[in-house]
C-alpha cells in the first residue's frame, strides 16, 4: 500500500530594517549603508528602499506604481533659445553675384558697384535678390537725384509688392500725393509730414520691418509707417488703391527689388536679417 507523507511548508520571514536602524548602522560603520534611506513604501512606514536612477520606462513606471515605489528621474536639460538669424550684407561681394534681373537674367550695365555703392546712372530695369524674404529686417542707405523716384519692393511676385518709397518730395511731381512720399508705404500709407528726411544728395537712413502682419517703416531712426496686414483698416487702404485686383497683395514671400524709376539714384549698406 502507497503511504503518503505529509507536505510540511516552512516560511522564513525576514524582518523589515526600520528607518532607525538603517541610520544607526550608517552612524556606526560611518560609511553608506545600502539600505539608507531615500524612498519609502508608503504601505510600509519606516521601511526605505535606494533610490532609483536608471531611465523611466512606461513598464518600470507601471511596476513602480504597483509597488509603491517613486521613481526619481534626472531632467532633460531644458532647451536653449534659438539665436537670431545673422545679418547678410546684400552688397558685401561688391558685384551682383546675389541679384538678378526681375526675369532672371544677370544685371544690365544701367546698375553699377563703386566702393561699396550701388547706383544707377543709366536705363536698365529693376532688380531682384536671388534669395526670398517674408519675415525679415531690412536696413539701407539712399540718396536721391533732384526731382528723382526710386523705391525698395518687398514680398513681391514680379515687378509688384509693397514698396518703400524712395523720392525727392520737393520737386517730384508725386509729392502731390501724400502716401507717394518719401519713407510712405506707396499708394496705401502716408509717412507723416514732419518726418525726418534729409535734403536731396544726402544719405538717408531707413529700415523696413516685416513680421507677420505687422509691416513698419523707419527713417533716419523714427518710425514713419505702421500697419498691420488683413486688418479692416488695411483693407479700406488696399481697396482704394490700384492693388485692390491682387489678392494676397503684402503677404506673400519674395525678392527684394530695387526700382529703377528712370532716375539716378544710389544704395549703400543694405543688409538683411530673416525674422
Amino acid at each position: 500500500m502507497t503511504k503518503f507523507y505529509p507536505l510540511i511548508l516552512i516560511f522564513v520571514a525576514l524582518p523589515l530594517v526600520p528607518v532607525e536602524t538603517a541610520q544607526s548602522v550608517d552612524r556606526q560603520k560611518g560609511g553608506k549603508n545600502p539600505l539608507s534611506p531615500v524612498n519609502c513604501y508608503e504601505s510600509v512606514p519606516g521601511f526605505c528602499v535606494e533610490q532609483i536612477t536608471a531611465p523611466r520606462s512606461r513598464h518600470a513606471d507601471r511596476v513602480a506604481r504597483r509597488k509603491g515605489v517613486r521613481l526619481s528621474v534626472e531632467e532633460a536639460p531644458t532647451a536653449s533659445p534659438e539665436a537670431p538669424a545673422e545679418e547678410l550684407n546684400l552688397f558685401a561681394s561688391g558685384d551682383f553675384s546675389a541679384w538678378t534681373n526681375v526675369d532672371g537674367s544677370p544685371v544690365g550695365e544701367g546698375w553699377k558697384f563703386e566702393n561699396g555703392i550701388l547706383s544707377r546712372p543709366g536705363a536698365t530695369g529693376d532688380i531682384i535678390t536671388k534669395e526670398k524674404y517674408k519675415d525679415f529686417e531690412l536696413s539701407f542707405e539712399w540718396k536721391i537725384s533732384e526731382a528723382g523716384n526710386s523705391g525698395v519692393k518687398y514680398r513681391s511676385r514680379e515687378r509688384l509688392g509693397l514698396e518703400y518709397q524712395v523720392l525727392d518730395d520737393e520737386k517730384h511731381p508725386d509729392r502731390e500725393k501724400p502716401n507717394h512720399r518719401a519713407g510712405s508705404l506707396y499708394e496705401l500709407v502716408a509717412a507723416p509730414d514732419d518726418k525726418p528726411l534729409k535734403p536731396v544728395g544726402e544719405w538717408n537712413t531707413s529700415k523696413i520691418r516685416a513680421k507677420g502682419n505687422l509691416i513698419e517703416h523707419w527713417l533716419n531712426g523714427e518710425k514713419v509707417v505702421s500697419v498691420e496686414w488683413g486688418t479692416d483698416d488695411w483693407f479700406e487702404r488696399f481697396n482704394a488703391s490700384k492693388y485692390k485686383k491682387h489678392e494676397g497683395f503684402g503677404s506673400w514671400k519674395g525678392p527684394i527689388l530695387l526700382q529703377d524709376h528712370k532716375d539716378p539714384v544710389w544704395y549703400r549698406n543694405l543688409k538683411v536679417r530673416k525674422l
